[in-house]
């Protein structure tokens, strides 16, 4: 009778259950060591990363700083600019207080000796150019200088009234020039005027027959806005310096033929402020002229 093998089938069976724990210990060393090498990989990004980070975070810290710096260089800078800005206002304050008691001198009556009556006599009397020690205007026709600014530019025989005629040449320049002199002569200032020495002069055209006001519309010429170059209203003010007050044109825009009727003008100069061109001393009025197109007069040495 067979007996059953029993020992041997467990020995079977401890070989097999020996093979597979072996098989599940390399299994798991296996997993280990790729874990450990995947982690050595993160590890190495981590590093990476993180020296990225602290690149990015010294460069903003950098830049911070320099911002910081900017921002007190222009804090201290705007602090400056305040306070110049409260200086520039005190300065202008003060110059617009200056400003403004100037401007009530000028309109408000001036303590000067043609109010108060304590001060001598003073003339304007009109400047001429000379030939000779012999003024233009008392020059025998026929006369004419080319001389820049004279006034007159010829004398003349008026065809008409067969007179002595002062003649300017529309595109010459003239200046009338008045200075102010005691009685006596000696020369005066506008100090010895108004105390202040602020003594404006205005100056217009009239006609020579009735002293009426000369306008550019009196002539057929209708681009003409203005008697003269510069306009009136720009030069038709003049202050008086050093005694003298001056009044200059460059050309005139008209000449007399264009008026319709052949008038003779003047130049009436008087103080701009009413108190003082009450002094009749202190206004004056020019030799009537005519002003020519163009002057048909030989030429004088003058």
């Amino acid at each position: 009778m067979c007996q059953p093998q029993f020992p041997q089938m467990s020995r079977k069976r401890s070989s097999t259950e020996s093979t597979s724990e072996c098989e599940e210990e390399q299994v798991e060393e296996g997993n280990e060591c790729g874990e450990n090498m995947d982690c050595g990989g993160e590890h190495e990004r981590l590093t990476s990363q993180n020296c990225y980070l602290h690149g990015v975070i010294s460069r903003l810290t950098t830049e911070k700083d320099l911002l910081e710096d900017d921002y007190r260089r222009v804090k201290t800078k705007n602090v400056e600019l305040v306070r110049d800005m409260e200086c520039l206002k005190s300065r202008l304050s003060g110059f617009n207080d200056s400003l403004l008691n100037i401007s009530k001198q000028i309109s408000a009556p001036l303590n000067s000796g043609s109010i108060s009556g304590t001060r001598p006599r003073i003339f304007l009397k009109q400047v001429f150019d000379t030939q000779n020690g012999t003024p233009f205007t008392e020059m025998e026709p026929p006369f004419r200088s080319d001389k820049n600014g004279c006034f007159p530019h010829a004398v003349a025989i008026d065809p008409y009234t067969k007179s002595k005629e002062l003649q300017l040449e529309h595109r010459r320049s003239v200046h009338f020039t008045f200075a102010a002199s005691f009685e006596d002569g000696r020369p005066a200032t506008e100090y010895d005027i108004s105390e202040d020495g602020l003594v404006p002069f205005c100056m217009e055209f009239v006609y020579a027959d009735d002293l009426s006001k000369v306008k550019a519309a009196d002539f057929n010429k209708s681009d003409a806005e203005s008697l003269t170059f510069p306009k009136q209203c720009d030069i038709g003010v003049q202050q008086m310096m050093k005694g003298m007050v001056s009044f200059q044109i460059k050309r005139f825009n008209v000449s007399s033929s264009e008026a319709g009727r052949r008038r003779h003008l003047l130049v009436s100069v008087k103080p701009l402020h009413e108190e003082l061109a009450r002094d009749g001393n202190l206004c004056y009025k020019t030799e009537p002229f005519i002003i020519r197109a163009r002057v048909r007069i030989r030429k004088d040495k003058a």
